[in-house]
């Protein structure tokens, strides 16, 4: 164990941002633990002022090594249960509805050489708890983008009245679990477009930390 004091320094002037509420722009060199910094911060005064934590990132890696690396981490150490989602855009989730009507109608919409592409979502569907393509090893998302299209949840289609005989859809689910979670971690271009929106899935009230920073704002202009 080696204390780190520029990572305590960080997490000081991270805690006071947020109690204080204003801005803290904050450069972390290679090694710093900056992760691990903001989200103690952030955790600790988001709890202490009965809020959320957003935490927006540029790559899909840092929000997996964010969600089953860091937080567990940060879980363990304060000896608390700490609530976290990932929390994507409406294309990287299956639609129960839309899978049912393929199904049925796959004669007609199908070409021959997605059929066993086909079954492997449906063998995963039947297992899924959340329902993100992304958890699905079997099937390859670039090669079958056509099929993913005829499946996947679409804010013009998905609604609670056309998908609740299939026990609602998981979008819908994830956007419930959302409000009540403790830490959220979404991507720059979903955050920007949530911040715009009228009917956000986001809490009313969060505090909110910005990684990969450089990115962001490139990606909210496009």
């Amino acid at each position: 164990y080696e204390k780190r004091v520029s990572q305590l320094e960080l997490i000081q002037d991270a805690y006071k941002s947020f109690a204080d509420d204003y801005i803290l722009i904050a450069e972390a060199g290679t090694g710093l633990g900056k992760t691990l910094a903001y989200l103690s911060a952030g955790f600790l005064a988001a709890r202490k002022k009965d809020r959320s934590l957003v935490v927006s990132t540029h790559t899909k890696n840092l929000q997996e090594q964010l969600f089953e690396k860091d937080i567990p981490q940060l879980s363990k150490a304060l000896n608390l249960n700490i609530n976290r989602v990932i929390y994507k855009g409406s294309h990287n989730y299956i639609c129960r509805t839309r899978l049912r009507s393929l199904i049925n109608n796959s004669a007609h919409l199908l070409n021959a050489h997605e059929y066993d592409a086909l079954l492997t979502l449906i063998v995963w569907e039947w297992e899924t708890k959340t329902g993100d393509i992304k958890e699905c090893n079997g099937f390859q998302l670039n090669k079958y983008k056509r099929l993913w299209s005829l499946v996947r949840s679409e804010s013009s289609y998905c609604s609670a009245n056309q998908c609740w005989k299939n026990k609602g859809c998981y979008l819908g689910n994830l956007r419930n679990g959302v409000k009540n979670a403790d830490i959220i971690i979404v991507n720059h271009s979903l955050f920007a477009n949530e911040l715009q929106r009228s009917n956000t899935c986001l809490p009313d009230d969060f505090i909110y930390v910005i990684d990969e920073a450089h990115h962001f704002a490139t990606v909210t202009r496009d």
